[in-house]
């Protein structure tokens, strides 16, 4: 399960960073009276295409990472279990939520972009105070990931400095709160849309750079097999070691 989200995460993360390049194309990143009209409208138009994608990508990387979790806590902590997997319904919710209101806030949706006589829009503060609600949240959620190691690693049996190292990987977390609490700051100027090749850089960016890092965090597990056959030329395991979650201070660890 794991792995499948990881690469569910990862396509999704590709397909992201694609839309975008084709946003820089048309001129994100400039301020809105240096494009052309015609790619004005163009940007628009891309900018709500490319935003379920970024969206869904948010909760399916944090799922990821709570699988990896749930698998090296093994039968211990079940109130946490019980903690994450409940607020992972609910922001998976609240991300679908927010994925159906970006383009159910007109009717008809193309005239978010476009001119549409006699369309119906809401105020486009409810699109941002909902956007700064899931961005507020998954920055909790992040920084919840990255504290949760803490009450599982300082038991195992290893040395101190192999636990620091070890939590030091579980709780790169924390980097993407921080990029999910700064993109929570930028996310009240989608109320305002104007200069939005501009305003929308930065968010797509600190957007881009916590899903990132989130898929990061959830790929943990391989970085010390992969450190070792790059740095001391060790040859990679053939196949995943059995009970590697329940044996994280036995096996690979010791040999840091």
């Amino acid at each position: 399960m794991c792995m499948l989200s990881l690469i569910f995460s990862q396509v999704m993360y590709i397909i992201t960073l694609s839309l975008c390049t084709v946003l820089v194309c048309y001129g994100l990143g400039r301020h809105i009276y240096y494009i052309p009209v015609d790619h004005q409208s163009e940007i628009t138009r891309w900018n709500w295409i490319v935003q379920p994608f970024g969206i869904l990508a948010l909760p399916i990387g944090k799922i990821s990472v709570v699988l990896l979790l749930e698998r090296l806590m093994g039968n211990t902590c079940v109130r946490w279990r019980w903690f994450l997997w409940m607020n992972m319904a609910l922001f998976t919710a609240s991300m679908i939520s927010s994925s159906i209101i970006s383009y159910a806030q007109c009717n008809p949706p193309r005239a978010l972009w476009s001119q549409v006589p006699g369309a119906v829009c809401l105020d486009p503060t409810v699109n941002a105070n909902f956007a700064l609600f899931g961005c507020a949240y998954s920055s909790f959620l992040d920084f919840t990931l990255a504290i949760i190691p803490i009450t599982f690693v300082w038991k195992l049996r290893m040395s101190t400095q192999k636990k620091v190292g070890l939590y030091f990987l579980l709780g790169m977390g924390v980097l993407s709160g921080v990029c999910a609490a700064i993109k929570a700051a930028q996310s009240t100027e989608l109320g305002t849309r104007q200069d939005v090749s501009w305003a929308l850089f930065s968010l797509y960016a600190w957007s881009a750079s916590e899903i990132f890092l989130n898929i990061v965090c959830a790929c943990v597990a391989t970085l010390k097999p992969l450190y070792d056959h790059l740095m001391k030329s060790k040859p990679l395991p053939r196949r995943a070691q059995h009970t590697y979650e329940s044996r994280i201070g036995t096996d690979r660890w010791e040999s840091v």
